[in-house]
């Protein structure tokens, strides 16, 4: 007879029968968690009596199910038990997993953020539609490794975004410092081989007596001032000293309590300032009277970067003194973790952590965490942390907690987190006592809380607030907040009294609004943010705090972001944006591009939108790109790159628009400068340059020398004139720049007898904007009106064919232009990275007749702009293989087959293809 089936219940989160709980024939069910467990005995298989959960297995990289009937409070982890929401998906989405979005219409709170290697698949293309609440923020940000497919994007309420927003956007970089900072720390990363050589070079000689290292030794002090400089590029950015307390923890463990090397190195640390801070202000190191330690590295020089606002100047040792202190204070740090060590002393003692944030002067507030509990078949943490403010969807930093795990049959203790999914993660849920849960992974070995545990607490008290009911603007004081206008911050927990009726007083933002909310004035730590308007006054009683925009950003992107097949419908949006200060390098090394993402197949009727920015350095590799209607189809900028194939640029204002390059007054980390080490004459196409340190020149580079010149790129008609009988003659001003050449044009004139263009014959050379070159028309033979124009300058950029490895600094660059003057031993050289765009099988339609798609079609007067199928602006390139709408293929600007004529064009010559053509034929005309 069979035995009966009986229950044992618990109610405790996490909690898992032992063998003593449970008899065979007898469930172990967790009401708490949606658990069941069993008792097994397999003795036959050599498997002990022992207690498993039904239905368990190893997890990794699990699926996380949305679907439109679903619920946020739900696992995810199947069907019948999904999400409700994309993002509540990707709170508890970890690296390795799949969210699954089934059809529907999902109105997301964005942003959504996405861990590294997450994907979200959507079921259907066109039925599974995802829209943004929020116009004025980014729909998604993606991470390393992240692959968005089959999903639609719409936005059907007649709002368009705002702010620039995109769709598909890199995590952030926010709450960092100044522009100074970014600069100081890339100057240092760019001689970081410099400044750790010169270091311990130092130590091994007669300057430092008494003190001799073996090469194994030197090369190690090597690393750790490395080390500990990569940490400071972090630090002196994001703000804090988290990661230079690390690396002073990490030399300290290698040093092993050796006093000898310990005060070496506090002695090499502090000698290191000086040339860091040499490099920072563009002064040329010297170590000793007659040069410097070693030769084998030599020191990169920036002088096009921005000058000190209190010396004026870019290459002044007494420059920069606020990133100097920083600096100071960062190796300060380090050489008091190892001091302490020496003096047998905790390493931290004197010492408070600082974290990144609030526009980089850091956090030092932490909220301790009471107790956690450790669900290992989900991953879910339960948190309880008093005095935290938290909400669903909260990203806390999580650091410290001790969990006590039997591992490889021992027991012991370790640190949670590890750091293998970051530090930082999203509230799944919050209980009525407070208690709160985070997903952080799961495993197959239970975890017992020891104590301790820290939340980084990234928010700071309000002191007054006061709000307009009938406008809605709140303005608010948070003592050493430090915002911009545009912002975006999180408001919680300020007590208003209001006259409702019952003269009460009620916490606010509810959250039925949100919490977030955009900075429109700032005056020191006062701001402004408008919450919406209100028939009744209230007046601020007391409390609140504020979370001032933080996020940590990408840091190099090793494995692209992949978007595939999606459809973009959002008006005035930007498809996808790839701006590489968001993968800034903090203290990493760098991979050569700072950011990259990946499309196959995206199509984009965003009416007045970008289909896809690329900016700052960044690079992509574009497939199958289809914009419609869009103010920009692609757009490069401050040095961004891609390649382009087999895409279709469909109405709207431009096609592909490249703009500027990667220099000084962007975001971008890859200019520099060097010296011109001989004289090279007019004409020639090879220079020598000198203390570029090991950065080899590379095509895909800008450079000029000593002064950025232009030439006359065409000539735009500001008054076609009248009574033209044959076309003007016209002359153009000349440059006053070195042995600079004259630009010459032949203008056109239509059966009207109005000038419609002007033909660039020669563009000239070494004009410079002060010039301000004018255009003279002669007037028309008889009567009528004198055209007028305006001079189009573009800048004189040189890009490199190739350039040998630099040895002691010093590389020869082959030139594909020949030089428009004389450049003389010592003239600076400028390195940039170009705007540029290598596009091959591009499709042009109707490019210039709007970006509303009704007027802009031909039927209904849609007229095209051919000159703004391919814009170059400020040294921007777009090098490319195009088709029209009218079936004329070019090659670049130089070369057009006409089908409609039978001609094929160029610059210097006009054929008809009915001929024979063949190389001959077009080289002679």
């Amino acid at each position: 007879m069979a035995t009966p089936i009986r229950i044992k219940r618990s109610a405790v989160p996490s909690k898992k029968p032992t063998n003593s709980d449970l008899l065979f024939a007898e469930l172990g069910l967790n009401t708490f968690d949606g658990r069941v467990f069993l008792k097994q005995d397999q003795g036959q298989l050599g498997i002990s009596t022992r207690v498993i959960e039904v239905g368990a297995g190893s997890i990794i990289g699990k699926t996380i199910f949305v679907t439109a009937t679903g619920n946020d409070e739900n696992s995810g982890l199947n069907e019948i038990d999904s999400k409700a929401t994309i993002k509540a998906a990707a709170a508890i989405a970890l690296p390795g997993d799949t969210i699954k979005v089934y059809p529907g219409i999902y109105l997301e709170d964005n942003p959504i953020v996405l861990a590294r290697s997450v994907s979200i698949e959507g079921t259907e293309l066109r039925n599974c539609i995802v829209t943004p609440k929020n116009v004025d923020r980014d729909l998604f940000y993606v991470n390393n490794s992240c692959h968005v497919t089959d999903l639609s994007f719409r936005l059907d309420d007649g709002r368009d975004m705002t702010n620039g927003a995109a769709v598909i956007s890199f995590q952030p970089l926010l709450g960092v410092s100044t522009d100074r900072f970014f600069d100081a720390s890339r100057m240092i990363r760019y001689n970081l081989d410099f400044i750790a050589e010169e270091t311990v070079a130092y130590l091994n000689s007669p300057d430092y007596p008494g003190f001799f290292m073996d090469s194994e030794t030197t090369e190690s002090f090597s690393n750790n001032v490395k080390d500990v400089y990569r940490a400071i590029c972090h630090d002196i950015t994001r703000g804090g000293n988290s990661k230079c307390i690390g690396a002073g923890k990490d030399i300290n463990v290698e040093l092993n309590s050796n006093v000898g090397l310990g005060s070496a190195t506090i002695d090499a640390l502090n000698f290191s300032v000086g040339i860091a801070r040499s490099c920072i202000n563009n002064i040329l190191w010297q170590g000793t009277l007659v040069g410097n330690y070693q030769s084998e590295f030599t020191q990169l020089r920036d002088l096009s970067i921005q000058a000190d606002s209190e010396t004026g100047s870019n290459s002044d040792y007494g420059s920069c003194a606020n990133v100097h202190s920083a600096i100071h204070s960062c190796v300060g740090i380090v050489t008091t973790i190892i001091q302490n060590s020496i003096n047998g002393n905790t390493e931290t003692t004197g010492l408070t952590t600082n974290y990144p944030g609030n526009r980089g002067l850091g956090f030092t507030n932490t909220i301790g965490i009471t107790s956690a509990v450790y669900n290992e078949r989900t991953g879910n943490l339960y948190l309880e942390a008093p005095g935290l403010s938290v909400v669903e969807g909260d990203r806390f930093e999580i650091r410290d907690v001790l969990f006590e795990c039997s591992s490889g049959g021992s027991i012991s203790t370790q640190a949670f987190p590890s750091g293998a999914y970051g530090y930082e993660f999203y509230v799944d849920r919050v209980n009525q006592n407070k208690s709160f849960v985070v997903n952080v992974g799961t495993s197959t070995i239970p975890h017992t809380y020891v104590s301790g545990g820290i939340i980084v607490d990234r928010s700071l008290g309000i002191s007054t607030a006061s709000y307009d009911n009938l406008s809605g603007l709140t303005t608010i004081t948070a003592p050493n907040i430090n915002l911009r206008v545009g912002d975006i911050v999180t408001l919680r927990d300020l007590e208003f009294s209001c006259n409702s009726g019952a003269g009460t007083t009620t916490i606010y933002p509810t959250g039925n609004n949100g919490y977030d909310f955009r900075v429109l004035d700032v005056n020191n730590y006062t701001f402004t943010v408008n919450v919406g308007t209100s028939t009744i006054s209230h007046t601020y009683v007391s409390g609140g705090i504020v979370r001032p925009p933080y996020s940590p950003g990408v840091g190099p992107i090793t494995q692209g972001p992949y978007i595939r097949n999606c459809t973009n419908f959002i008006p005035k949006s930007i498809g996808m944006r790839v701006d590489g200060f968001e993968a800034e390098l903090g203290d990493k090394e760098d991979i050569g591009v700072t950011g990259s993402m990946s499309v196959d197949s995206f199509t984009q009727f965003n009416q007045g939108g970008i289909g896809v920015s690329i900016t700052n350095g960044a690079y992509s590799q574009l497939v199958s790109i289809f914009t419609i209607c869009d103010e920009i189809a692609i757009y490069t900028a401050s040095g961004g790159q891609c390649d382009l194939t087999n895409s279709n640029s469909s109405f709207g204002t431009y096609g592909l628009y490249s703009e500027g390059v990667g220099d000084e007054t962007t975001k971008s980390i890859y200019h520099y400068t060097g010296i011109a080490n001989t004289t090279s004459q007019i004409d020639d196409d090879v220079i020598v340059v000198s203390e570029i340190a090991n950065q080899r020149p590379y095509d895909g580079q800008a450079l000029y020398f000593g002064e950025l010149f232009y030439f006359v790129k065409g000539i735009r008609i500001t008054n076609p004139g009248s009574g033209y009988v044959t076309p003007p003659r016209l002359t153009i001003d000349s440059p006053s720049g070195p042995q600079g050449i004259t630009a010459e044009g032949s203008s056109n004139i239509n059966t009207a007898g109005q000038v419609t263009s002007v033909d660039i014959i020669a563009d000239g050379s070494q004009y410079r904007l002060s010039d301000n070159p004018q255009v003279t028309f002669n007037p028309p033979p008889s009567g009528g009106v004198t055209a007028t124009g305006e001079v189009e300058l573009f800048p004189i950029y040189y890009s490199i064919e190739s350039a040998t490895k630099p040895s002691a600094g010093i590389s020869t660059i082959v030139l594909n232009q020949r030089l428009n003057n004389t450049i003389g031993v010592g003239t600076t050289i400028f390195f940039s990275r170009v705007s540029l765009q290598i596009t091959s099988s591009h499709s042009f339609e109707w490019v210039g007749s709007g970006n509303t798609i009704n007027p802009a079609k031909p039927a209904l007067g849609g007229v095209v702009i051919q000159e703004n199928e391919v814009v170059e602006v400020g040294g921007g390139q777009v090098v490319y293989t195009s088709t029209d709408q009218a079936g004329n293929f070019r090659i670049g600007d130089g070369l057009v087959a006409n089908q409609l004529t039978g001609t094929i064009s160029g610059r210097s010559f006009d054929q008809s293809i009915l001929n024979k053509v063949n190389p001959l034929i077009i080289a002679l005309g």
